[in-house]
């Protein structure tokens, strides 16, 4: 009874009269989804602890035999409201809520789903209080890259490990040096994209700060790592194909 979490709140929509359901993903829990009941009324004491990409605290009775829970109260704990009034940023953050619930379905492994809560956490907050998008945009798909297992490699040759690279390959999954690319016929690519390329690949948490004051990567770039994970997940992002279209990032 009056059980209690921390969420990060993913997506909120209508549900019949004045309910709501939000999408949220838990650091006890995971992925949940809960009926905020009148959260349409406009009193609703829940309204500010229930909206997208806010971290709140969600007080709730846990059914385990349940796919929905039922909210008692919220209460936010940090609020991300700059995301909402930019184009830009609700873009980025909407990517970050399709892979993040591609990865976390069925996720129930504790220190990963902690873990994954922080990554959220702080990964929204900076979306939230900077204006390098197209930085944030690359590092929020290495990081899904990483985590589902799939990254580049980056340090040499996929092939044979030559460093003397000048090609990246989808099939082969990283670079691909000058001989082997022969071969292959895999793209060749300018060296300025390569170097870039290898820099991205290492982005973590430790180092994503630092990065926001390096040079902005190019659209090109960026549409390298979405192909290469449409080729290796076999997903297409609908959040990618509205940056896209609508020219958000330059």
């Amino acid at each position: 009874m009056n059980d209690t979490s921390s969420v990060i709140i993913l997506s909120l929509m209508d549900y019949k009269e004045s309910d709501a359901m939000v999408k949220v993903f838990s650091d006890d829990y995971g992925l949940m989804t809960f009926i905020a009941k009148g959260l349409q009324k406009i009193n609703s004491k829940n309204r500010m602890s229930c909206l997208p990409y806010n971290e709140s605290s969600f007080m709730f009775d846990y059914k385990d035999d349940s796919n929905l829970q039922i909210l008692h109260q919220g209460q936010m704990i940090q609020s991300n409201h700059g995301i909402h009034d930019n184009l830009e940023k609700s873009s980025i953050a909407a990517l970050l809520v399709e892979l993040s619930e591609l990865l976390l379905k069925n996720e129930t492994e504790p220190t990963f789903i902690k873990a994954y809560y922080a990554y959220l956490r702080d990964t929204f907050k900076l979306i939230a209080t900077t204006e390098q998008h197209t930085h944030l945009l690359v590092y929020i798909l290495i990081q899904f890259l990483n985590s589902y297992g799939i990254a580049p490699q980056v340090d040499g040759c996929v092939l044979c490990g030559s460093p003397q690279v000048n090609s990246i390959s989808l099939e082969e999954g990283g670079f691909v040096c000058k001989d082997c690319q022969k071969e292959i016929q895999s793209p060749i690519y300018p060296l300025d994209i390569l170097k870039d390329f290898r820099v991205v690949n290492k982005l973590d948490p430790t180092n994503i700060k630092a990065y926001l004051n390096y040079q902005p990567p190019t659209k090109a770039l960026i549409r390298i790592l979405v192909d290469f994970f449409r080729f290796h997940t076999g997903h297409a992002l609908k959040s990618w194909d509205f940056i896209e279209k609508w020219s958000i990032i330059e």
